[in-house]
């Protein structure tokens, strides 16, 4: 091992040390970038951070990268882009707190991220970044972990074959890409919302497409994140709306017969300086309320209807400092319980926080399993949590091969203040054969009907 350089950090009594590759491109360098520790000289081993308290060390927490296979330090020069090259598309970034002189170490937390085949050099700043988002969430002052044997490798380096192979898929991509640009036909991918009967909806059985009425979304732009509710005979559409050439969407509201998938004047009825998408639409003590998806602002915030359902007030920050994705309450057991997903780019997917209050004006309280749960798999909100034959169903999004690109529904079994435990009913997946090949990431519930949303692909007729 090289000379390696270290940098520090004061938190209190507290003091963090990272012990880096001192090269220009460590990935380890970044994350003290980051943090903006200070640096000091050190012979040590790359991409540890050291824990002290009054000059004495604690323990030392060392960030590792698991791609499925291999387990390697996130100072590897190659992190990231072996993996790639053998057609692994994710990995998950681990802080771990070592034991000296033993081959088992304690999980403090773990994120998991998508990275590219197509840019593999571009991955060790992704891992970084990840590794960035879990300092700052506090993994390396957590004092309880969970076991996890260490099987430490190099990173993968593929063979020649394999490299050639990697080299020329793109390049056949690229050269299809460009012969069907210069012909004025390129492909984008177009989200809409279908409604269908919610009888058509098994536990046990596939997603059934057959059932859908599909809503056609405007030429030029995209439908997403649909909410249904229904006020006194008429079902009202909340949704996403969004055109290609805008750089943010605002949240749009139409009459909607679920039957026919006919939609009646639909209109703006929410935009702010932000994007907003995620509406969440529900009623309580004869208020309607919105909470949607609004991370960029950097808070979670709730909305109250002035005149429903076409005006809408900011009513309160329910977390006024936590940059929350896909938001959802639910009540249940006379308490408000908040899921959401914490935005710190690149873990926008892979993670679930839960909060609990006991009012809508209340303090909402982190709950200590917080985040109750990790992986690109089952984590992020796809819609409102509904009840169905005595179950509590909360519907999650399927990330791991890509954005929305699949749905999943669970059972909650036990939500109180100190405990949660789920069981994974279902997942469905895009169409294989069809239109809608791209993605299915949105399911919400109301009476009779559900709608849902799926992502299919477009031509584009530029000439």
């Amino acid at each position: 091992m090289g000379r390696s350089a270290r940098r520090r950090g004061q938190s209190g009594n507290m003091k963090l040390e990272i012990l880096l590759d001192p090269h220009p491109a460590s990935h380890a360098c970044k994350v003290a970038e980051a943090l903006r520790m200070e640096w000091s000289a050190s012979d040590a081993a790359s991409s540890t951070i050291n824990l002290s308290s009054a000059g004495q060390q604690r323990f030392c927490v060392e960030f590792l990268i698991d791609d499925g296979l291999e387990q390697y330090r996130l100072g590897t020069r190659r992190a990231g882009l072996g993996s790639a090259i053998a057609g692994r598309n994710r990995v998950r970034v681990l802080a771990v707190r070592l034991a000296p002189e033993s081959p088992v170490g304690e999980l403090l937390g773990e994120a998991e991220i998508r990275i590219s085949t197509t840019r593999p050099w571009s991955n060790a700043d992704e891992i970084a970044r990840a590794a960035i988002a879990l300092t700052r969430q506090g993994v390396a002052s957590r004092t309880a972990g969970k076991p996890i044997d260490l099987r430490l490798t190099t990173a993968p380096r593929p063979g020649v074959r394999k490299t050639l192979s990697w080299l020329l898929d793109p390049f056949a991509r690229s050269l299809w890409t460009s012969i069907k640009w210069r012909l004025g036909r390129q492909e984008r991918q177009q989200w809409m919302i279908g409604a269908l009967p919610r009888s058509s909806i098994h536990a046990d059985g596939p997603f059934p497409w057959q059932d859908v009425q599909w809503i056609e979304p405007p030429a030029g732009g995209i439908m997403a994140d649909p909410c249904l509710v229904k006020d006194g005979d008429e079902h009202w559409l909340f949704y996403e709306h969004m055109l290609f050439s805008d750089t943010k969407a605002t949240l749009y509201a139409a009459r909607l017969e679920p039957r026919t998938g006919e939609l009646t004047a639909p209109r703006q009825v929410l935009s702010e300086p932000h994007h907003l998408s995620f509406p969440n639409v529900f009623r309580w003590d004869g208020d309607w309320f919105m909470l949607p998806e609004q991370g960029e602002s950097g808070a979670v915030r709730l909305y109250r209807a002035t005149a429903f359902p076409n005006a809408w007030a900011h009513y309160r920050d329910l977390l006024p400092d936590f940059p929350g994705l896909d938001p959802v309450l639910f009540w249940h057991d006379g308490k408000w319980w908040l899921f959401v997903t914490r935005s710190a780019v690149p873990c926008v997917d892979d993670n679930l926080h839960l909060f609990w209050s006991d009012s809508i004006s209340g303090e909402f309280f982190s709950h200590p399993l917080n985040p109750i749960k990790t992986g690109l798999f089952g984590s992020r909100m796809a819609g409102m949590i509904f009840e169905q034959d005595g179950q509590i169903i909360r519907p999650a999004q399927d990330g791991r091969n890509g954005y929305g690109h699949g749905l999943a529904l669970y059972s909650i079994e036990n939500l109180t203040t100190t405990e949660y435990r789920e069981k994974l009913l279902l997942d469905w997946t895009p169409q294989t054969e069809g239109p809608f090949q791209y993605g299915l990431h949105a399911l919400d519930v109301c009476g009779d009907y559900v709608v849902v949303d799926a992502q299919r692909a477009i031509t584009h007729h530029s000439k």
